[in-house]
């Protein structure tokens, strides 16, 4: 008894200590000042890739101005020898950062930080705001700084200093690529234990995103050499990147121990809990937590994490006071009131990678005999097809924070099947099915598992690409379809579940197409009015196995996610 008595109480006292805040309240804000963001532009032509250092500096202080911070920028006095000595770089890295940072800036910063009068009021009262008022009216005079500077100085907590060392550009044959690799330092203010302050490296958050913008090249083979690209698909591949950049940041920021929510749990009623943050912290919709408990072991006490949960319900406003914040349990035994819960933060991205059936296609081989242009006529298939195997991958975003409603997603799925299907004799190639669709999928928990129900509208793409003989040939018919997804997963993880997946699909008849023999080419006003293509539906139902990924960052989905954006 008494050592379960000794664990309660030093999880009480320690738990603030792990998760880098004060455990039995709310959590502090943090005042956050940054430096305007540097940028190298090193093998970077200014025609292609103009940045205002501005405007992103505005665009990314807005991202990283969540609830949880005050930002502020750094007072222009105290960076005048950091900002001399960035201008004559040619490049950036983050260790030459960091050298710059120790020998101009916190020399500047703590020189006026360990002022014995700042550090009397700093450690005085300091919500007191005549006591701030009257020792910037006197210190401000000798130093250059105006009043809000030295508010600032009373105040601060964390330094940031983004940058970008390096963009590159390619040229894909019709896109425009765009790398953007940089970060964020980020330092703290700490004290040295002899009462002097410090500036200390706590993380250096790094991202390297892509960006992509297309292009059309022009048919005519002497105008295509003489194309010059235009200089607003450089910028838009850039401002794609450099977005996507940005949002990556912001995610890991708030994954860092000095940033992360953290709050009590006030009551437990079966797998929901009451938590004391809410709007006013930052909390949204379907946030996830990780629950703690101290735990004893042989080897001593220590935080232990104990289940996963999910934000049901936010805690709203009501005059001076914060409602609750109420979650529910997906992962883990349930437990008592006296645990901690702590921030997991996520991109909202999940990524959904499925082996597939299709049954109910309808590809009669009637369909596919094209005719070449001696009157000749050549069979593809050898009989009907109405199966196919492949792979999906969707791509689903929780819009439950913005429209505060619990897992509402909208998706982008893609999928490719290859057709059980012969080819006619002395004709190589694969006939296959290609899907492209879009919607919105909404899902129901019970503990952890869901099921979901979801709509889309796209489009499927037959195409054929083989020979006969020294023959080329290729195809393409287009089909305008409709689908209702019918799913259900299973928790593994907090970022991981299994997944079954059941999709029925209804399609219009073939809008689109051509084919190609040879050097020969038919377009669609060649094929409309003929049998080609003509009795083809690619609709039926699909089903399938996988997995359901959450996405802690957006590195490794750069791609997929510069589509979204």
């Amino acid at each position: 008894m008494k050592n379960l008595i000794a664990v309660m109480m030093l999880g009480f006292l320690f738990a603030g200590q792990f998760s880098g805040q004060v455990f039995a309240n709310d959590y502090q804000r943090k005042s956050i000042s940054q430096v305007q963001v540097l940028v190298s532009n090193n093998g970077v032509s200014s025609k292609n890739a103009s940045l205002s250092a501005s405007l992103l500096d505005a665009q990314l202080t807005s991202k990283l101005n969540l609830p949880r911070f005050d930002i502020n920028p750094i007072p222009d006095a105290a960076l005048t020898s950091f900002n001399q000595a960035v201008s004559e770089w040619s490049e950036l890295d983050s260790q030459q950062i960091q050298r710059a940072i120790s020998q101009y800036l916190q020399p500047e910063l703590s020189r006026i930080l360990n002022d014995p009068l700042v550090q009397q009021r700093r450690m005085g009262r300091q919500n007191a705001q005549e006591n701030k008022m009257d020792l910037a009216s006197t210190k401000g005079q000798s130093s250059g700084m105006v009043l809000s500077d030295y508010e600032w100085l009373m105040n601060a907590a964390f330094v940031a200093v983004p940058y970008i060392k390096e963009r590159s550009f390619s040229v894909l044959t019709e896109d425009v690529e765009c790398v953007v690799d940089g970060g964020i330092l980020w330092y703290q203010f700490q004290d040295d234990g002899q009462g002097n302050q410090m500036m200390v490296l706590v993380a250096d958050t790094q991202s390297t995103m892509k960006g992509y913008s297309s292009f059309k090249l022009p048919k005519d083979k002497k105008k295509r050499r003489q194309y010059n690209i235009p200089s607003s698909v450089y910028r838009k591949a850039q401002d794609k990147a450099l977005r996507i950049w940005i949002t990556d940041l912001s995610v890991k920021v708030r994954q860092l121990p000095q940033f992360r929510l953290s709050g009590t749990v006030l009551s437990v009623q079966g797998r929901v809990y009451d938590m004391n943050l809410g709007v006013k912290d930052g909390v949204k919709m379907d946030d996830s937590f990780l629950l703690y408990e101290m735990v004893e072991t042989s080897k001593g006490i220590y935080p232990k994490r104990k289940g996963y949960l999910q934000v049901l319900q936010v805690g709203q406003v009501e005059g001076e006071t914060q409602s609750v914040s109420r979650l529910v349990q997906r992962l883990g035994q349930t437990r008592g009131a006296g645990g901690w819960l702590e921030e997991y933060a996520r991109t909202g991205l999940d990524f959904q990678p499925v082996f597939l059936k299709k049954e109910g296609l309808s590809v009669p081989y009637q369909s596919l005999i094209l005719t070449e242009r001696n009157g000749g006529l050549l069979p593809i298939l050898n009989s009907d097809v109405s199966r196919g195997y492949g792979v999906m991958g969707r791509l689903s975003y929780n819009l439950a924070p913005w429209v505060n409603v619990s897992q509402l997603f909208v998706y982008l799925r893609g999928q490719s099947l290859v057709l059980d299907a012969s080819v006619s004799e002395g004709v190589s190639g694969i006939p296959y099915l290609r899907s492209a669709y879009g919607g919105l999928i909404k899902k129901w928990w019970w503990r952890g598992q869901n099921v979901y129900l979801g709509v889309g509208l796209g489009s499927d793409e037959l195409r054929f690409k083989g020979s006969l003989g020294a023959k080329s040939i290729e195809l393409k018919a287009r089909s305008l379809g409709a689908s209702i997804l019918l799913g259900a997963e299973r928790l593994l993880g907090p970022n991981l579940s299994l997944s079954a997946y059941a999709a029925w699909q209804a399609n219009l008849a073939v809008t689109g197409g051509h084919y190609h023999i040879g050097d020969d080419r038919w377009d669609w006003s060649d094929i409309k009015e003929t049998s080609t293509f003509s009795d083809l539906k690619l609709g039926g139902a699909s089903i399938g196995f996988g997995l359901n990924y959450s996405i802690s960052s957006f590195s490794g989905v750069v791609n997929a996610f510069s589509i979204v954006f």
